[in-house]
């Protein structure tokens, strides 16, 4: 009876698959690259990475305005403008993705690598 495997060709597959397993890790351990960047007026005021979760984050153009990231997403917590817009838009985590306060004019925007995409063409 012949063997399936003998000890050199088992030892060359695990030694491959060891490999493939590391190079899987190593590409998907790397930061996801996004950023929140907040506005005040059009000019950029504050950059945060989404990868690390962070309270009550206030800037110095907005008064009453306060930021959370968690979970990857940014979000208004507390503002004291009148239609609180931007308290109602909740959570964003995806390139392009926007919050806006236009009392304060304040804008937070994502920006950064994300291979999500809402359309493909070509």
């Amino acid at each position: 009876m012949k063997k399936f495997l003998n000890l050199k060709e088992a030892a060359v597959i695990a030694i491959i698959l060891i490999i493939c397993f590391l190079a899987l890790f190593i590409v998907n351990s790397g930061k996801n690259g996004k950023y929140a960047v907040i506005s005040s007026d059009g000019n950029e005021i504050l950059r945060l990475e989404l990868d690390k979760d962070r309270q009550n984050i206030t800037v110095a153009n907005a008064e009453n305005i306060v930021f959370e990231v968690k979970d990857g997403a940014i979000f208004v917590t507390e503002t004291d403008c009148h239609d609180k817009i931007c308290l109602k838009t909740g959570a964003v985590s995806k390139n392009g993705q926007s919050i806006v306060c236009l009392p304060k004019k304040i804008t937070v925007k994502i920006i950064g690598e994300d291979s999500e995409a809402d359309v493909t063409i070509g």
